[in-house]
């Protein structure tokens, strides 16, 4: 029994994988031609005059010149902006951003009150406690008299309403945040922390600071000299 044998043998080297090959229209002839397979991709068109992409100076010259642009293709006109017109930019898109909220569209509450007196007042009683320490300090230096005995004789010639007034306004920061700062020790506790209950607290603290002041302020405030303190006027004079 005889076995036939193809008509077209493989080769030996038919097993193995051919490199990619690549043809192309030549730039110069029009003629296709086979572009070397060691770079079958460096290139869309062989090169002229025989050149091949084999050769490595010939590669990077085609390369080369391949991406450089046309003298026939059109350019975008470009100017050096003037710094006059780019701060003009920069201001137009500026008022196209967004603002943010502003405090008037907001509605007056308690809570952001009582914060914010919080605060002041006791920037106040901080602020005033340094800087009367301070002149105190240098005062024998500049020639101030800020002794008890010269700061009753000086406060103790205004009227009674104007010392009621002037000790209010002395006594109202320490009142309100000695009151607001209980009204904080409380909430450490875990308790009033309810919308309602912060603004009744609130409320309350301004109502017993401003109660207390005025206690402060105008009980013993009277015309006369004072009696029966063992410290008389001429004890200040001297």
């Amino acid at each position: 029994m005889t076995q036939s044998s193809p008509s077209n043998p493989p080769s030996p080297d038919s097993s193995r994988p051919q490199p990619l090959q690549r043809a192309d229209c030549d730039l110069k002839s029009g003629t296709s031609s086979q572009l070397s397979p060691m770079y079958p991709f460096d290139a869309l068109c062989a090169l002229p005059n025989g050149h091949t992409a084999s050769n490595p100076v010939n590669k990077h010259t085609f390369r080369h010149a391949a991406f450089q642009p046309s003298a026939t293709e059109p350019h975008a006109q470009t100017q050096p902006a003037k710094t006059s017109d780019a701060y003009a930019i920069l201001a137009a898109q500026r008022l196209n951003r967004p603002i943010s909220p502003h405090l008037s569209i907001y509605k007056p509450q308690m809570t952001w009150y009582a914060s914010a007196l919080n605060r002041v007042t006791g920037s106040v009683l901080s602020g005033g406690l340094y800087v009367f320490g301070a002149a105190y300090l240098v005062s024998p230096l500049l020639g101030w008299h800020l002794e008890s005995a010269a700061m009753a004789e000086w406060f103790g010639g205004f009227g009674a309403v104007t010392k009621g007034v002037m000790k209010f306004g002395i006594s109202w920061p320490f009142t309100f945040h000695c009151w607001n700062g209980i009204r904080h020790l409380v909430w450490d506790t875990g308790r009033e922390f309810g919308n309602k209950q912060v603004q009744v607290t609130g409320w309350i603290v301004v109502a017993l600071s401003v109660v207390s002041s005025t206690a402060l302020a105008f009980v013993g405030t009277g015309g006369g000299k004072s009696k029966g303190t063992g410290v008389g006027e001429e004890s200040w004079k001297g």
